[in-house]
């Protein structure tokens, strides 16, 4: 930024205007002028600046906001990728927790592993610790991620991915289950995990391999990392 003319211009031709010299009226009131003019057109400078960063800071707070007030991770006609965690929540005995509907979308019996879709601003371990509170009214140590499991799923056609990681039960209150949470409708079960393999891989065949509605190969994998007591 150019710097403005504060001092008072030297006459070099005017015996006034040598250094030392006392400066005349002329000159103050011209020294005065320059001092406003500067002081003026630098004013106008700072407030177009101001002005000009206020509506950018403006702009970005309405983008973050705008992002952060749509489901990011949820699908959506515009966006058909679905994100979701899930967990395999074992107990002391070494069961493993999963809802049963007896009645789901008009099939019956119908055991899934807890899932919950990820929120905005969420961690995959915050997402977990959530989903257990919410569906299964539990808290857990997480253990190992155990991969993920992701497939398209039909109408409204959508790719979903579920990242399952494998967990130890720490406490367990199902009255605190959320009712507004669709799961809610389920009873929670404490199956061998032997046996939840072989209803989800029964299940799938029914659904014809739903990637959702057979979750076989992740109690599979949890094996290794299940405790009893």
């Amino acid at each position: 930024m150019a710097e403005w003319p504060i001092a008072p211009v030297l006459k070099t031709g005017s015996p006034q205007g040598l250094v030392g010299s006392n400066p005349t009226s002329s000159e103050r009131r011209e020294e005065e002028a320059s001092q406003e003019f500067g002081s003026r057109h630098m004013g106008k400078i700072m407030r177009h600046l101001l002005l000009k960063l206020a509506s950018l800071t403006s702009l970005s707070l309405s983008a973050a906001e705008s992002v952060q007030s749509a489901p990011f991770f949820r699908a959506s006609q515009k966006q058909p990728y679905h994100l979701s965690i899930g967990a395999v929540l074992f107990n002391q005995e070494g069961h493993v927790a999963c809802h049963h509907f007896k009645d789901f979308l008009g099939y019956k019996d119908v055991y899934i592993l807890m899932r919950e879709t990820m929120e905005n601003g969420e961690a995959p371990l915050v997402t977990l610790e959530r989903g257990l509170k919410e569906e299964f009214g539990a808290q857990a140590q997480p253990i190992a991620f155990l991969g993920s499991l992701s497939g398209y799923l039909p109408q409204p056609a959508f790719e979903k991915t579920t990242l399952y990681i494998v967990c130890q039960l720490t406490d367990w209150k199902p009255e605190k289950r959320d009712p507004q949470d669709p799961e809610a409708a389920s009873i929670i079960e404490w199956v061998e995990p032997a046996t939840l393999i072989s209803l989800m891989q029964k299940q799938g065949v029914r659904f014809q391999h739903r990637v959702d509605l057979d979750e076989s190969e992740m109690v599979k994998r949890a094996l290794p990392y299940i405790k009893t007591r």
